[in-house]
């Protein structure tokens, strides 16, 4: 970081989490001069430094499993593709594998085709060899996700696994703050800068686009692009930069809610949920997805008949209700039932 600080950069990153820290490095290096901005007092500090850091490939796109794989090949060189060094070491990648269980009509469904469009390695494990390579793990399957006060989680098995699926290249990273800090070492290397303990007040806007961010201390600085990693605090973020003034609901209350969502006929609908408050995780919503840390939940897939209504219920499975939860259709109007 320099001794005099500017106030206009390319671009402006909200967050120095392993994230912010990664988009910073990637644009740094590509000529533009870049900013990251974080609250707290150090890289890492945030729900990065919660981070399970594991590194696995099976998601439900194909964009999702082809990044994602992508990412494997920097991590097993992580030294050469940092190219910098850290006065702390650099965290080291535990390539293990990661194991996903199999079902009827589970996640392994979309993910097979796209491993095997992207070319990501795997096995196919019956339960007689997932016995034999994790011998830990019960087969059993059992109902949706409630808490140990509820009689049903102590439930025998209702069905058994049909299997596993098993990518060697997956794995996890030693120590995702140090990852953290390895990646700032190495945007600042390429003249990225870092500050630290600097609140967002304000993402100014101007002829319809974004302008720059006004510190909490009243400090402006300018920039054409604000990239939000903000982490659990992205919502808030996205609040100041209007993301949320058009196609957006609040639940209030009820722990089930209908969503009515206005189409066109063939268009395909991406329905978004995330809790506002940082101690709502986790929340479950029956048949449609996890949120298990920062970001949005998402449901894909519905498409309207005609032109006109879709209805979606979400109900909360979890111990909390649907209080303070955004909705956001993208695509589509979204409008929320009492």
């Amino acid at each position: 970081m320099t001794d005099t600080p500017n106030d206009r950069y390319d671009a402006i990153i909200v967050g120095a989490g392993i994230i912010g820290a990664a988009v910073a490095f990637e644009l740094a290096k590509k000529g533009y001069s870049t900013l990251n901005l974080d609250k707290l007092p150090a890289s890492g500090y945030g729900s990065t430094s919660n981070s399970c850091a594991i590194v696995r490939a099976h998601y439900s796109t194909y964009d999702g499993v082809a990044m994602a794989y992508e990412g494997f090949s920097y991590w097993k060189d992580w030294a050469g593709y940092l190219d910098a060094e850290d006065e702390r070491g650099h965290a080291l990648y535990m390539q293990c594998g990661t194991v996903l269980f199999m079902l009827d009509g589970g996640h392994h469904e979309k993910v097979l085709p796209l491993f095997d469009q992207v070319d990501v390695p795997y096995e196919v494990w019956d339960n007689e060899t997932l016995a034999e390579r994790v011998p830990f793990f019960e087969h059993g399957t059992h109902g949706e996700p409630c808490r140990p006060e509820d009689d049903r989680f102590w439930a025998e098995p209702e069905g058994e696994l049909i299997g596993a699926l098993f990518t060697p290249d997956s794995g996890y990273v030693s120590d995702p703050q140090l990852a953290t800090h390895n990646l700032q070492r190495a945007a600042e290397a390429v003249g990225g800068e870092f500050r630290f303990n600097a609140e967002v007040a304000d993402v100014r806007r101007a002829n319809g686009r974004v302008a720059g961010i006004t510190l909490s201390d009243g400090t402006g600085i300018d920039a054409p692009i604000v990239v939000n990693v903000a982490g659990p605090h992205s919502f808030v973020i996205n609040r100041m930069a209007g993301v949320y003034e058009s196609g957006t609901g609040v639940f209030e209350g009820d722990k089930s809610k209908l969503i009515r969502l206005q189409g066109q006929e063939g268009a395909p609908v991406r329905l978004a949920v995330a809790p506002q408050a940082t101690g709502d995780w986790p929340v479950t919503f029956r048949g449609s997805f996890n949120l298990a840390g920062a970001g949005w939940g998402v449901i894909e897939g519905i498409e309207f008949e005609a032109d006109g209504e879709a209805n979606v219920v979400l109900v909360s499975t979890s111990h909390i209700t649907l209080e303070s939860c955004l909705v956001r259709g993208l695509l589509a109007d979204v409008e929320l039932e009492n």
